[in-house]
């Protein structure tokens, strides 16, 4: 049973080492993972989109486990797919359809697969993802070595952060920016 405290009662004794842990707790580092998916949704996008108008995709949201340690769940990311090609400037094929046609090869099934059949497969076979923890930041803010990140058309610059490169990550948590985790590859486990 808890006795009610007076505020005067209460000792706080904050930590940093408390604090820190805190913040790094959940944070999904560049690296392999293995996948599944736990839930999707089929959208389309708006007639006026920018990119891809009446383009029709899914949204997955992927359960991650640690490939060294069986059942260890690290945690979620999301991950959006299409099966209907679309290219870039360079004529290469965009992160959708490019991540979708991965996970149908890793997967093991036929390309003329209805999606939502590879998607519930994707429910139950598992996959191993490429995950990379990124930061947009403001360029003014960027470590030297980040000189050359890509920055976007809104302005800030995306950076890569690699596993072990704790210094880089704790600079960019320090001042307050939140990490992005993006799939970049996706194979057959």
């Amino acid at each position: 049973m808890a006795i009610e405290l007076n505020i005067d009662d209460i000792h706080a004794e904050n930590s940093e080492s408390l604090v820190n842990e805190a913040r790094e707790e959940g944070l999904i580092k560049t690296g392999s993972y293995e996948a599944i998916v736990q839930t999707f949704k089929f959208q389309v996008n708006a007639d006026d989109s920018e990119w891809a108008p009446g383009r029709q995709f899914a949204n997955c949201r992927l359960a991650l486990f640690s490939l060294e340690e069986e059942g260890k769940f690290i945690g979620n990311v999301f991950l959006k797919v299409s099966w209907q090609e679309q290219r870039g400037n360079t004529g290469r094929l965009d992160n959708q359809s490019r991540l979708y046609g991965l996970l149908v090869r890793a997967l093991g099934i036929k390309a003329s697969t209805h999606p939502a059949e590879v998607l519930k497969h994707a429910q139950e076979k598992p996959f191993k993802v490429q995950v990379t923890e990124k930061y947009a930041v403001n360029p003014d803010d960027l470590l030297e070595d980040d000189a050359d990140a890509f920055t976007g058309n809104d302005g800030r610059a995306w950076v890569n952060v690699n596993k072990d490169e704790d210094e880089k990550r704790s600079h960019y948590l320090d001042l307050g920016y939140e990490p992005f985790v993006s799939v970049r590859k996706i194979e057959r486990r």
